[in-house]
């Protein structure tokens, strides 16, 4: 890499210095090799199943089915991870991704708000350039989000890894509906988008005001990842928890677990996140 984007880095210091001055970094080796197995192997069964189903998610505009030859969607999400198999949880409960948010959040609460798995097959396509935060009426001073995508092949561009602009966490979002021209145009004074290039078992991982996006898969290989976003405590999750967690998963967690999916009363935040009576009294009522 150039002197422009970050060394990837399996120091955690280095790698909060890298997300706070360039908005992404890559952390090498984040799972171990049989961790990275047991999560592949999962995932690619329930996608399967979910598939077999008719119940598989497509995605948004990274779903343009332009034909991959295989009569599989280019891009296929399992959402709801935690709800279909207890590798995941502990993926999520990783003290990497706790040190992560902790570190880049200053020790303010913070919650899982989407844990998902990402299948990308080769004709997806590029997606719409974009900041997580860019729907919002104003600019965060701090961060306030953070996606960590966890590698369970390798990505490379051309098998659509996510293209990153650096340092773009320090300017104004991209504006919702520009088009593929005006994104160019944009980008002309701010330089030039990079692929984030990983080798399998690494972790990629940007903060919310981060412009971003998904590039165009033409290799012919598919590319597995499990992508998280955590969020400080006052931002609406993705997916909602308190109300689609099975409820023999919820009995299954412990309290750290459940606090990490909003199943908290955080006092020091006014009682923010009560669930009221969504769940019996316990771990979800935890101050």
């Amino acid at each position: 890499m150039n002197n422009a984007t970050p060394q990837p880095t399996a120091d955690l210091d280095a790698g909060l210095a890298n997300l706070r001055e360039y908005g992404y970094t890559i952390h090498p080796g984040f799972i171990d090799g049989h961790r990275l197995v047991q999560l592949r192997e999962r995932l690619l069964e329930q996608a399967d199943m979910e598939r077999e189903l008719g119940l598989a998610n497509g995605g948004l505009s990274i779903s343009d089915p332009i034909g991959t030859g295989s009569g599989l969607s280019p891009v296929q999400l399992v959402d709801l991870l935690p709800n279909k198999g207890r590798v995941f949880v502990d993926l999520f409960m990783h003290p990497l991704m706790h040190a992560y948010y902790g570190g880049l959040f200053d020790g303010v609460a913070g919650n899982l708000t989407t844990q998902t798995g990402i299948i990308v097959r080769t004709g997806a396509r590029e997606m719409v350039t974009h900041a997580d935060t860019q729907a919002w009426s104003f600019r965060t001073p701090v961060p306030v989000m953070l996606n960590i995508i966890v590698c369970l092949t390798d990505f490379r561009a051309d098998m659509g890894a996510t293209r990153i602009l650096p340092r773009s966490h320090r300017r104004e979002a991209p504006r919702l509906g520009l088009d593929r021209e005006g994104r160019v145009a944009a980008l002309e004074d701010l330089g030039s988008m990079v692929p984030a290039e990983a080798d399998a078992g690494s972790a990629i991982l940007w903060e919310g005001r981060t412009w971003h996006c998904q590039a165009a898969s033409t290799s012919g290989r598919v590319r597995l990842s499990v992508g998280h976003t955590f969020a400080l405590h006052f931002v609406k999750p993705q997916e909602l928890y308190a109300t689609s967690l099975h409820d023999e998963v919820y009995a299954s967690l412990g309290d750290d677990e459940l606090r990490l999916l909003g199943f908290e009363v955080a006092q020091e935040y006014a009682g923010a996140g009560h669930p009221g009576g969504t769940r019996p009294a316990g771990p979800s009522a935890l101050a």
